[in-house]
C-alpha cells in the first residue's frame, strides 16, 4: 500500500513546529505489518507530500486499513494531517 502524507502546519512562514509528523496505520482483519496490527509511519513536515510505503502481509479481501493518530494532543503538538493518492495493490 502506498499513500502522500504531510504535517498540518498553522503558520508556513513560522519556525515553530508543525503538527506531529507521524500517521498510525492499523491493519483490521487478516494481514499485519512486519508481524503487527498498527505501524507508526513518519510523514513529511515541511508542508511537501512525501510519498509512503507500507506492505502488509496476508491481507484479504476482508483486511481494511485505518488511518489514526498517534495520540490526542502531547507536548503542544496535534495529529492534524494530509493524506492523498492512496494505492492498495497486491504483492508481486
Amino acid at each position: 500500500m502506498s499513500f502522500d502524507a504531510c504535517c498540518w502546519w498553522e503558520d508556513p512562514s513560522s519556525s515553530a513546529k508543525s503538527d506531529n509528523p507521524e500517521i498510525k496505520v492499523i491493519v483490521v482483519g487478516p494481514g499485519t505489518i512486519d508481524g503487527q496490527k498498527e505501524a507508526k509511519v513518519q510523514i513529511s513536515e515541511k508542508r511537501e507530500m512525501k510519498p509512503c510505503t507500507v506492505n502488509v502481509a496476508g491481507a484479504t479481501a476482508e483486511t481494511h486499513i485505518e488511518f489514526s493518530a498517534v495520540f490526542a494532543k502531547e507536548n503542544g503538538l496535534t495529529n492534524r494531517w494530509f493524506l492523498d493518492n492512496v494505492l492498495i495493490v497486491p504483492a508481486k
